[in-house]
């Protein structure tokens, strides 16, 4: 049976568009209204406001952004990283492959919850 991926793909896609548009669609993240603290979401905030009365929304599209951001600089680096260090491999062959495949197998053991 093959897997489905559309319902992973679009959630990915909904928080995408979140963070994107989230700038546009509610204030400043960081402007407190201590009158406004902890109200239930309305017209001006989908989502309410916290204890300090910013709005939930904006805070949530500000944290997605920076998550999104930052996993897809790191898929990167790993992508550029083990493509060098894999061309330098093969190029080089000898020590220096048994090396860099020996440093890959260490890696690879460690398991990605202490990375």
């Amino acid at each position: 049976m093959k897997p489905n991926h559309t319902l992973p793909v679009a959630v990915l896609l909904v928080m995408a568009a979140l963070a994107l548009l989230t700038p546009a669609l509610a204030p400043d993240p960081h402007s407190q209204d201590l009158m406004a603290s902890l109200r239930a979401p309305d017209a001006m905030h989908w989502l309410g406001t916290d204890h300090l009365g910013r709005d939930n929304l904006a805070r949530l599209g500000e944290g997605l952004r920076t998550s999104l951001g930052l996993a897809l600089a790191s898929a990167l680096l790993a992508v550029a990283l083990g493509s060098a260090l894999g061309l330098l491999a093969a190029a080089r062959g000898g020590w220096t492959d048994r090396l860099l495949s020996a440093l890959a197998d260490g890696v690879a053991a460690i398991p990605g919850l202490l990375w």
